[in-house]
C-alpha cells in the first residue's frame, strides 16, 4: 500500500474533544494540510487553514457540497501534498456540515476522536456556552450519536479509525497515530512534538496558534456528582473500549 498518496481524512469529534489539536497535527508535516470547519463556517481561504497550503480563492464562491471535491482536486494536482484532513465539529445543531464528510465517497479515512466523557463534559461547562451545553443528557446523546455514526460507516465497509484525545496529548503521539492509521495508508514520517499554526478562529485558540503538544486536562471541577454518575455508562461502554 502506497503511503500518503492523495488521502482525504475526515476528522469528527464533539466540541472541546480535541478536533482542533488533531487538525493542527495533520497540518504540520510538509506533505499534510488541514481544512478546519469549511462547511460550518461558510468562509474560505485563511479561515480554514494556515493559508500557505490551500490557495485563498480555492473555495471562494462555491457551494459547501463542493468543498471536498475541490480539496481532493487540489491534492491530486499538487506535486508535494499527500494528505488532506477536513475537520468538522460534531454537534446536533450543525449536523448538516458533518453529513458532507460522513456521506462523501471521496473520504478515504474517517477519523473519530473521543475524549474521556468526564473531562469532555467538564470542558463544555467550563466554556460557559449556552444552556444546551450545560445539560449532561445532551452531551451523552451527542457522544452516543457520534459513535453510532462510526459504527454505521464501518458496517458500510468504510475505513474507520477511532482515537482518544488523551493519547494524542502524549509524547509518543506519532507512534500512536501511526499504529492507528498506517493500515489505511496514512503515515507520519517524523516524531511530532509541536504543531504549526492553523491560522483559524475556530476551535481551541491555543491549538489554533500552534505550539507544543501538551498534556490533556483531567479536571472535573465544574461537574456535579450526579453528572459524573450519569457519564459512567458511556465511559465504560464506549471510551474504555477504544
Amino acid at each position: 500500500m502506497e503511503m500518503n498518496s492523495n488521502k482525504i481524512v475526515s476528522i469528527l469529534g464533539l466540541p472541546r474533544q480535541g478536533t482542533t489539536l488533531i487538525s493542527g497535527i495533520f497540518n504540520t508535516p510538509p506533505n499534510f494540510f488541514s481544512a478546519v470547519e469549511p462547511h460550518w463556517s461558510k468562509i474560505c481561504g485563511l479561515e480554514i487553514s494556515s493559508g500557505n497550503k490551500i490557495p485563498i480563492d480555492l473555495l471562494s464562491g462555491h457551494h459547501p457540497s463542493m468543498v471536498i471535491p475541490l480539496l481532493k482536486q487540489h491534492l491530486e494536482n499538487s506535486d508535494h501534498l499527500g494528505v488532506c484532513s477536513i475537520k468538522e465539529t460534531y454537534r446536533h445543531q450543525e449536523k448538516e456540515c458533518c453529513d458532507y464528510l460522513i456521506n462523501s465517497d471521496l473520504v478515504d479515512v474517517h477519523l473519530f476522536i473521543y475524549r474521556n466523557p468526564l473531562f469532555g463534559f467538564n470542558g463544555w461547562k467550563k466554556a460557559r456556552w449556552d444552556d444546551w451545553y450545560n445539560q449532561v443528557q445532551n452531551y451523552k446523546d451527542c457522544y452516543i450519536s457520534l459513535h453510532n455514526e462510526s459504527l454505521m460507516l464501518e458496517k458500510a465497509g468504510k475505513n474507520v479509525c477511532r482515537i482518544t484525545y488523551e493519547n494524542i496529548c502524549k509524547p509518543n503521539v506519532t507512534e500512536y497515530l501511526n499504529s492507528k492509521l498506517k493500515q489505511f495508508g496514512v503515515f507520519f514520517q517524523s516524531d511530532m512534538h509541536s504543531t504549526i499554526p492553523l491560522g483559524t478562529r475556530f476551535g481551541d485558540p491555543r491549538a489554533s496558534v500552534g505550539g507544543p503538544i501538551g498534556q490533556s486536562s483531567d479536571s472535573v471541577d465544574f461537574l456535579h456528582q450526579f453528572e459524573r454518575d450519569s457519564l459512567a455508562d458511556i465511559r465504560s461502554e464506549i471510551y474504555d473500549t477504544l
